[in-house]
């Protein structure tokens, strides 16, 4: 959709760009001003992958899957281990981090947003580019909805590359919330609908809780411990897709077209097929750089992009976020 924001009309091109090549161009003319015409483009799909594509200066991602509906190429290992600290934040006595949640990578920005369960539960959004070792100023600060204030709040929180939208688990009241970059509520849906356990055909249990939100393309994936149960989502309704995943934490890998758990506690990590839930990939233990202080160092959600895994610590001195590269 080509929307013409000013007073009068005229004639204009809109340019398709895929990967930051140009791919196609179309003429549109506008009779009037404020009016809106629809542009469809047709082009031959690139390599199986992540794909950026814009017209003009709007862009939006996604992955395009292999034409025979097999998998990306699965990872071979995992290597260095990259750590950020936080700086500069208000109302911290350290100024840095204190008790990280919920963790989300942004693709278009190449920024991770986290939230602080100490911090009013707030989402803070840092540079993933910063150096090895270095602190940064949080970029932005946002204070979500929360049903039951700061004493019960976010856990898992995705990020959607499509339209920017922030869905996160309101623990306090056991939903999934959708809001936009201002923090408005966009959608919210009771976890506690979710069906936990089916057998012959019939719901014998429900969520009793959250702790796991997933975007991948048109599918929100929401997770308990262990189990993740898959949604569409235009209409938030169960596709039928679940399967279960070795820890409390999960994110989608659009290089590999893949869902990564992570273990609570041991610094391992697994990789699963969204389409069967069969595990393809399980790592050695991650050796970190800096030393685990309580025995809760990993922490218990993690995202993915610019080729790492990101993970957050819990209830260190000074936590801090740590992407571990993707081979």
């Amino acid at each position: 959709m080509v929307y013409n924001s000013g007073d009068v009309g005229g004639a204009y091109q809109a340019n398709l760009s895929v990967n930051n090549e140009g791919v196609g161009k179309k003429g549109v003319t506008f009779q009037t001003g404020l009016e809106q015409q629809v542009v469809s483009f047709q082009c031959t799909p690139p390599a199986a992958g992540a794909v950026t594509v814009g017209i003009g200066e709007v862009t939006g991602s996604f992955t395009a899957l292999p034409a025979d509906g097999s998998l990306l190429a699965p990872p071979t290992g995992l290597g260095d281990v990259k750590v950020i600290y936080a700086s500069g934040i208000a109302n911290s006595p350290r100024a840095g981090f204190l008790h990280i949640h919920g963790v989300t990578y942004d693709p278009k920005k190449s920024t991770i947003w986290v939230a602080d369960y100490e911090l009013r539960q707030d989402l803070f959004e840092v540079d993933s580019l910063a150096c090895n070792n270095a602190r940064v100023k949080p970029v932005a600060r946002l204070h979500p909805v929360l049903s039951l204030g700061t004493t019960n709040g976010t856990e898992g929180i995705a990020i959607d590359p499509q339209d920017e939208t922030i869905y996160y688990i309101d623990r306090g009241e056991g939903l999934l919330r959708q809001i936009d970059t201002t923090g408005k509520v966009l959608h919210e849906l009771s976890v506690y609908t979710i069906p936990f356990h089916v057998e012959a055909g019939k719901i014998t249990s429900y969520f009793g809780g959250a702790y796991m939100v997933v975007v991948q393309g048109d599918y929100v994936w929401v997770g308990t411990e262990a189990l993740l149960v898959q949604l569409d989502k235009a209409n938030k309704t169960q596709t039928g897709n679940r399967f279960v995943v070795a820890g409390t934490g999960a994110a989608y890998d659009p290089d590999h077209n893949l869902i990564w758990s992570s273990d609570w506690r041991d610094c391992t990590f697994e990789a699963y097929n969204p389409q069967t839930g069969e595990l393809v990939f399980q790592s050695k233990k991650v050796e970190l750089p800096v030393p685990d202080q309580t025995g809760y160092h990993r922490g218990h959600d993690l995202t993915y992009g610019g080729g790492r895994l990101w993970v957050r610590t819990e209830s260190q001195e000074d936590d801090f976020i740590y992407g571990i590269r993707v081979e």
